[in-house]
C-alpha cells in the first residue's frame, strides 16, 4: 500500500512542476556509481545509481527542479542495500565557461530503502534523504554531477555518487 502512494506522490510532483511558467525545461536521465561512505563502507561496496530529473530554468543561474533516483550496494557477506529516493532540488550556476554551466546541488526529500545483512540498520524503512554537491553541464545536453548523499535511517547511511547523464531540451 505504502508503495502506491509513494508512486502517487512522484506522478503528482512531476505533474505539478510542468504546470509552472518557465523560460525552458530539461527532462533528464542519469546514470553512475554509488560509493558507500563512513561506517556503510564497512558493509557494502561499490553500487551503481540511476535517476531521472525535471529542471525548470527559473533565473539566468537558478533552476530548481525534482530528482527521483534509485541505487543499489552488494558487499561481502549477503550484505544488500537499495534505496530509492525523491527529492526537490536547486541549482545554483556559479561560474559559466563557453557553453558550460558548472553549478552547486543542494536537495531535501524522502527515501525508501530495504537492506539485508547490515546488523545496524534495520531490513526496511523510510527516512529524510539530504543532498548536496557540484556538477557541470554542457551543451545544453550533458551533465556530470557528483554528490554526497546522507540518508536519516535508524542509523546514518551515507554515500557519494558520481553520475553522467543527458538531458533532453523543452523550451523557447
Amino acid at each position: 500500500m505504502a508503495k502506491k502512494y509513494f508512486l502517487l506522490i512522484i506522478l503528482s510532483c512531476f505533474i505539478g512542476l510542468t504546470q509552472t511558467d518557465t523560460h525552458a525545461t530539461d527532462l533528464g536521465i542519469n546514470a553512475g556509481v554509488l560509493l558507500p561512505a563512513d561506517k556503510f563502507n564497512h558493509a557494502a561496496d561499490t553500487g551503481f545509481g540511476i535517476g531521472s530529473q525535471i529542471k525548470l530554468h527559473v533565473f539566468e543561474d537558478f533552476y530548481y527542479g525534482l530528482a527521483v533516483n534509485y541505487g543499489s550496494a552488494k558487499g561481502n557477506n549477503g550484505v544488500d542495500f537499495w534505496e530509492v529516493d525523491l527529492y526537490p532540488f536547486v541549482d545554483w550556476i556559479f561560474f559559466r565557461p563557453k557553453k558550460t554551466d558548472v553549478f552547486v546541488r543542494g536537495g531535501i526529500g524522502l527515501s525508501h530503502w530495504e537492506s539485508d545483512g547490515i546488523w545496524w540498520l534495520d531490513d526496511e524503512g523510510n527516512g529524510v534523504a539530504v543532498t548536496f554537491g557540484m556538477g557541470c553541464k554542457t551543451a545544453k545536453n550533458l551533465e556530470v554531477t557528483a554528490c554526497f548523499t546522507k540518508l536519516y535511517a535508524d542509523f546514518d547511511v551515507d554515500y557519494f555518487t558520481i553520475k553522467l547523464g543527458y538531458n533532453f531540451y523543452i523550451g523557447d
